[in-house]
């Protein structure tokens, strides 16, 4: 169980990272881990699939694992990247946009996205978020060895670290058995639902 080493890796580079000046206190304490454990994967029945033998939806609960409060915080520093107008938070605000609709004369369509989260290309969309955080930062520059790259380039690859560890380090227990994901983002995850819609 990798746990215990993740979750010191990812303390020593948040207190890192807060002497620097990168990150605020505020933030330090939203994203530093304590106590981590493994996520546990669970499924959620799709009862909607016109099958008796009703497949299961993979849901990660993420809650107090290493990657969870720093998800939480990046989800903060992220959301202006969503540009989508279409994104809802729950189904409560759902029914309440068909509710006060006028649209009368019009379809709604439905569309079932299989595995939406499992196949976000990560590397794809961290190298859009930093282009898009850090647009001055000159690719040869972030190719210098840290002491040599100016502050926006350090700031790019701390933030790439950051993303990284809340994204790509997902360990989780089904059974009793470790497993590691390798593709995508967990759902289930607090960046997982930003990170996708990016």
């Amino acid at each position: 169980d990798p746990t215990i080493i993740n979750e010191d890796r990812v303390t020593r580079l948040l207190t890192r990272l807060l002497k620097e000046g990168f990150i605020t206190n505020e933030e330090y304490n939203m994203a530093k881990p304590i106590g981590s454990r493994p996520a546990r994967l669970y499924g959620l029945p799709k009862l909607h699939k016109p099958n008796e033998n009703y497949p299961l939806r993979p849901v990660m609960s993420a809650i107090q694992t290493v990657g969870y409060g720093l998800g939480r915080m990046l989800k903060n520093l992220l959301s202006h990247l969503r540009t989508s107008p279409y994104v809802i938070k729950d189904s409560f605000e759902f029914l309440n946009k068909i509710k006060s609709s006028k649209n009368v004369d019009k379809i709604l369509v439905s569309f079932d996205v299989v595995s939406l989260f499992t196949n976000v290309l990560l590397t794809y969309t961290i190298d859009f978020v930093l282009d898009q955080m850090y647009p001055t930062c000159i690719k040869s520059c972030l190719k210098l060895s840290r002491a040599k790259q100016c502050r926006k380039c350090k700031q790019n690859v701390d933030f790439r670290t950051l993303l990284e560890e809340a994204t790509s380090k997902t360990h989780f227990t089904l059974n009793n058995k470790m497993y590691v994901q390798h593709n995508g983002v967990a759902m289930g995850a607090p960046l997982a639902p930003v990170i996708a819609d990016i």
